[in-house]
């Protein structure tokens, strides 16, 4: 009899493991469905997962499957017991006589499904949890089907069903769904607004809070290469196409990134092609890869060279050459859901192969602590004698440096990379020194009402009689600089005009919002230990005084903006 139980329930399991299969095809193809008919390239996934055709399926077979797995996953525990028919379930947890919950030695288990229910039934929840007490019959046993039906509950449900959908997905052609769950997408091979992926932002080397982060790769071999001062682009090439892409999105055909850039891209486009093949021989899985890199140059002032006038020089403060060049520092291969950045070396390897003219090479290799005694403060641009230009007689220092795993670790979305800037393009403000004397008398009645130091931007009135909002405010004003004013620009494309000063405006506060959030204010006085994260201090804040804080900053950009808008409009600035 034993035998046939065993030989029963392994066939149980073959016809449910066939039953979940068939199942998974035919969830995932509701969706694709529902994408398809809405003619987007892209949806929340959470609206298709909501859609008609899709719950039915659940209700008609992905119930019945899932109570299958959830009692699988369930079937015993020291703290409940499930009746001979496994259609209900019987808490063990009692109460002691001094009101204290008995069997009280948790933890609970590991996976997920079991724990929860172990929760509802342990020596946490039962004793003092009067709903499912109420559902107990007399003999201390509550449906399954009830449990079944609790919101937690349902939860698991919908996350096996959405782990099913993404297994499938990476098999079904021209389904891209989001890591993040937030959006999932058709691509029928074409690129569209569906491909794009924004490259990250790379923080920076004296991020406390980042490097704290980076501990455990201390000792692994970091690579250094020299960061170039451009304009970030990207090509993203298929089985049938080429697109080009600024830092927030696809280029269109109509559109004009940087005067003469065009020339870049007809040089460029068919080794993207090249490389594409070169990377589906190695895997069929790759349904796009993305080239990323730095579109630079445009001004080259030396006696010897002559100037290209039908190109714009894309950034004021390294001189390259007088033509434009694009340089290669990252490839993020595309499976599916799956995204994947390829290993230095190996990026190097295939881009050789796919005759790439310029790609980043290291500078240095080493430990974070090796590298960061580089000294970028007295690094000259390498990038002229690559290209075989005769030397400047005057200074030509480096952006600085980018600084990466030899070997990929991690998310695509987290990736340990870090920047080393020269002081020369920071894109924050030196903190003032504090000149006040260290004794604990009081300032005067005047010092005290003078909130406007001699340098920096006077205090909005909103913000006065409150030092926490004053310090918050001046801390990211720091932020707002022209170095950074010269990224934002960069980043656009097309004819800026006089008309374009807000929106110019808007864009360096974003900018200058972003790292201000991203840092960390540094101990003062020598202060030992980490510093307090800038969104800490800001979030403390009322939403009056964060609005406050923000609108003051936004008339500050503008009017920085404004200023320089002759300069940005000629191209000299």
């Amino acid at each position: 009899l034993g035998r046939r139980k065993g030989h029963t329930e392994k066939h149980k399991q073959m016809d449910d493991s066939k039953s979940i299969k068939a199942f998974q095809a035919k969830v995932t193809s509701s969706i694709l469905s529902a994408l398809k008919v809405s003619g987007k390239e892209r949806l929340k996934f959470e609206s298709l997962f909501a859609g008609e055709d899709c719950q039915k399926l659940i209700k008609d077979e992905g119930d019945r499957l899932w109570k299958s797995i959830f009692l699988t996953k369930t079937k015993e525990s020291k703290y409940y017991e499930y009746s001979k028919d496994f259609n209900s379930v019987k808490s063990l947890t009692v109460k002691t006589s001094e009101g204290k919950n008995g069997n009280a030695n948790k933890p609970y288990a590991l996976d997920p499904v079991k724990r929860q229910l172990e929760y509802y039934m342990g020596p946490e929840n039962y004793p003092s949890d009067g709903y499912l007490q109420h559902l107990a019959n007399e003999e201390g046993y509550i449906s399954i089907d009830k449990i079944l039906s609790f919101k937690k509950v349902l939860k698991l449900r919908d996350s096996w069903i959405k782990s099913l959908i993404a297994e499938e997905a990476k098999n079904h052609e021209g389904l891209t769904l989001d890591p993040s769950w937030k959006s999932i997408g058709y691509d029928d091979g074409s690129i569209n607004k569906s491909s794009f992926v924004q490259y990250q932002k790379i923080r920076h080397s004296n991020d406390e809070a980042r490097l704290k982060e980076l501990r455990h790769l201390k000792k692994v071999e970091w690579v250094a290469t020299e960061k170039i001062h451009g304009a970030n682009f990207a090509f993203y090439g298929s089985s049938n196409s080429v697109r080009t892409a600024r830092r927030k999105g696809l280029l269109e055909l109509k559109d004009r990134f940087v005067r003469g850039f065009e020339d870049v891209v007809e040089d460029i486009s068919p080794r993207v092609k090249k490389l594409f093949e070169i990377l589906y021989k190695r895997n069929d899985k790759i349904s796009m890869c993305i080239v990323f890199g730095e579109l630079f140059g445009g001004s080259y002032p030396h006696p010897d060279v002559k100037e290209n006038p039908d190109v714009a020089r894309v950034q004021k403060g390294v001189y390259y050459s007088p033509d434009l060049h694009f340089l290669v520092f990252d490839v993020l291969i595309v499976m599916g859901v799956e995204q994947k950045f390829l290993d230095f070396d190996d990026m190097v390897n295939v881009l050789e192969e796919a005759k790439f003219p310029l790609i980043a090479k290291p500078i240095m290799r080493g430990t974070l602590e090796e590298i960061s005694k580089f000294d970028v403060e007295e690094f000259s641009t390498t990038i002229p004698k690559i290209l075989g230009l005769p030397k400047l007689e005057e200074e030509n220092i480096a952006e600085g440096l980018v600084l990466r795993l030899a070997k990929e670790v991690g998310s695509t979305n987290e990736r340990p990379i870090l920047k080393f800037k020269s002081l020369k393009f920071a894109e924050m403000a030196s903190a003032p020194k504090d000149k006040s004397p260290k004794s604990s008398r009081s300032p005067s009645p005047s010092k005290k009402k003078n909130k406007r130091s001699s340098k920096g931007p006077k205090v909005p009135s909103t913000l006065m009689d409150d030092e926490k909002s004053i310090g918050v405010w001046r801390i990211l004003t720091r932020y707002i600089v022209e170095n950074r004013l010269r990224s934002v620009v960069s980043k656009m494309f097309g004819q800026i005009r006089k008309a374009d000063v807000k929106k110019l405006g808007k864009l360096l506060f974003e900018d200058a919002m972003e790292d201000f959030l991203l840092d960390t204010t540094k101990k003062s006085r020598g202060g030992s230990g980490p510093g307090v994260s800038h969104s800490v201090l800001f979030n403390a804040l009322g939403k009056d005084k964060q609005k406050a804080i923000e609108s003051a900053c936004l008339q500050q950009a503008c009017a920085m903006v404004s200023v320089n808008i002759r300069a940005i409009i000629k191209g000299d600035f």
